[in-house]
């Protein structure tokens, strides 16, 4: 009598989830065996009988057609001398790779096989994700993916094994369309209780996941014209526009920039969009946000022609610098706070500086001289506080303001006017200590200061001129009346 080969699923990975006529073969036949060990439900087999695995074939194995055509050699082989379950994750006829070998050279051997289902990783998935298959879905290995072209349905990519098997899925997926903004799924255990995970993140980040292994797959939704896809678009098109501006048929004064010249121009933009945030004008705040973004294009069109970067090479190093700086997002570094977040920022770029041989002498040399006083001495104290030179609270910081003021008015009678610009300056140094611990941007605060201003001396002026009397002209007190007039209005509102 021939021996017989039977190929077995054992289910997504839950023991629970084994079929019972699985466990009552494997009672029956000479020899169990699987192709590794690596999944939860062989624990169970080994209950009943001796069970050998082929992981040997993959520690050895140059690539894993090469691990495939090995491990069907030898559950064929063994067949020959018994009766064999060979029991796979899964259903058998599911992402299998060595099954569909096996039957072949089983048959070509002459040997009887017969097929016993089980529950499928991808039954899992579909609860998981809640995907509706009649939809249309594409389902295709890891290692089959290269080559594949962008696809109208969505893409499930199974028997992602590690994150360098992650890293190719996502090139292969991004060289045939897919965009590295392109959200995406990466499901761990699908349907097993206490191991399944489930992540969304843009394809770019999919091999920064630091729990991937044998059981992971990831869902690719179906391309469309998303918010993200749009964006790109438009960016594209003011790239080109800007291009042509540069161009030899272009405008004059855009090919007569440079880098120097444009300075004055990103900063005033800079300043434009702060005003219109200000104004809680958000049609304001688009268009001003339009005007800055075509700068940083300007600069980096100008880098493009001397062979220097693009806006591409731009965009994607402050992606990786943001990923990098973010372990507690994309990584497995653990924080309990703001804090902590503010101190591994600071460890990070120091290690970046030593790699990049530009040490500094202190934390304060990276803080640019050019910066508004107010927000200079504000980095500063962040930059102390985060290694630890902080007052212990705001109570510290409001005794040395006070403090600082005594020492003010003591200059003032001594009428020494380098005294006066000192403790001027060590007074305004307080009030920013104070700002900060109060979580109140100084810059933000006096510009608002004397937004008031304005507004309240305007109406004094317009008083005067409903009075039809100069500005000149008017007291003290009636200028005080007007402004207390303009104050009172503005509580009412």
């Amino acid at each position: 009598m021939k021996t017989k080969l039977i190929i077995a699923g054992m289910g997504p990975g839950y023991p629970a989830q084994v079929p019972r006529a699985l466990l009552e073969l494997v009672r029956k036949v000479d020899h169990v065996l699987v192709p590794t060990r690596k999944h939860p439900a062989v624990v169970v087999l080994e209950e009943i009988k001796t069970v050998a695995s082929g992981d040997r074939f993959f520690d050895q194995a140059k690539t894993c057609a090469e691990a495939y055509r090995a491990l069907a050699d030898w559950v064929v082989g063994v067949a020959q001398t018994g009766d064999v379950i060979y029991a796979v994750p899964g259903h058998p006829m599911v992402a299998e790779a060595t099954v569909p070998l096996v039957l072949n050279k089983a048959r070509e051997m002459g040997i009887p096989t017969q097929v016993l289902p089980a529950q499928s990783f991808l039954d899992g998935l579909w609860a998981t994700l809640q995907i509706d298959t009649c939809a249309g879905v594409e389902i295709m290995s890891a290692d089959r993916l290269a080559g594949a072209g962008k696809v109208l349905t969505g893409r499930m990519v199974v028997q992602i094994h590690d994150r360098k098997t992650a890293a190719q899925v996502k090139l292969s997926l991004q060289k045939s369309g897919y965009p590295a903004e392109h959200m995406v799924t990466l499901v761990r255990g699908a349907g097993i209780p206490g191991e399944e995970r489930i992540e969304t993140m843009p394809l770019a980040l999919v091999d920064h996941c630091p729990w991937i292994d044998h059981l992971t797959s990831l869902w690719v939704p179906p391309l469309s014209v998303g918010q993200s896809q749009r964006a790109g678009a438009a960016v594209t098109e003011l790239v080109k526009v800007v291009a042509a501006l540069r161009g030899k048929h272009g405008c004059p004064w855009d090919r007569e920039q440079t880098h120097l010249s444009l300075r004055q121009y990103l900063v005033e933009e800079c300043y434009e969009v702060i005003d219109a945030i200000e104004a809680a004008d958000l049609n304001k705040v688009q268009e001003e946000l339009g005007d800055l973004l075509l700068q940083i294009v300007l600069h980096s069109q100008i880098a493009s022609e001397a062979g220097n970067f693009t806006l591409v090479e731009v965009a994607a190093g402050v992606t990786k610098k943001m990923i990098r700086r973010h372990p507690h997002v994309f990584g497995d570094v653990g924080v309990t706070g703001t804090q902590d977040v503010l101190v591994n920022w600071e460890r990070i770029k120091k290690g970046e500086r030593h790699s990049a041989g530009e040490e500094y002498e202190s934390i304060l040399d990276g803080i640019p001289s050019y910066l508004p006083a107010l927000m200079q001495a504000k980095k500063m104290q962040q930059k102390a506080a985060r290694v630890g030179f902080d007052w212990a609270d705001l109570h510290g910081a409001l005794a040395k303001l006070v403090e600082e003021s005594a020492e003010l008015e003591e200059a003032v009678l001594e009428k020494n006017q380098e005294a006066l610009e000192h403790e001027l300056g060590d007074l305004l140094f307080s009030v920013v200590n104070v700002a900060r611990l109060l979580n109140i941007e100084p810059e933000g605060a006096l510009r608002s200061a004397s937004n008031r201003f304005k507004r309240r001396f305007m109406h004094i002026e317009k008083r005067a001129r409903e009075n039809g009397q100069p500005l000149e002209a008017m007291t003290l007190a009636q200028m005080d009346a007007y402004w207390d007039e303009a104050k009172a209005g503005e509580c009412k509102k």
